[in-house]
């Protein structure tokens, strides 16, 4: 298995008609794409971080599938023996602990008070 993040830089265009796009369906597909590979966990950012039995070559080409030459992706392989720690509010917590089980939770600086 591999850890994988992609990076996703996924913006708005506006065509020569003034039509415009804001990429959110791209990025939408990106997410469904990348979550067909295995556990994955995207915690509301433009990474998505997964396990899967892909190699980063396919894990590339199945998610840039649903991209287009407007879009950026960035696929890099991280060790299982990567140092992973995190601070604040992970949203999708079975994701994230399946694919970092051994990371270090370090205490948020700044409470929120709402």
């Amino acid at each position: 298995m591999r850890i994988l993040m992609l990076s996703l830089g996924i913006g708005g265009s506006t065509d020569r008609a003034g039509r415009s796009d804001d990429g959110s369906a791209r990025r939408h597909a990106a997410f469904q794409a990348a979550f067909q590979l295995g556990p994955a966990w995207h915690g509301g950012q433009g990474a998505i971080f997964l396990k899967t039995d892909k190699s980063v070559g396919d894990a590339y080409q199945h998610v840039l599938r649903v991209l287009d030459d407007r879009d950026l992706l960035l696929v890099i392989e991280l060790p299982e023996s990567a140092d992973v720690s995190f601070s604040g509010l992970r949203f999708d917590e079975e994701g994230f602990d399946e694919i970092f089980p051994a990371a270090t939770e370090i205490q948020h600086l700044n409470e929120w008070r709402g």
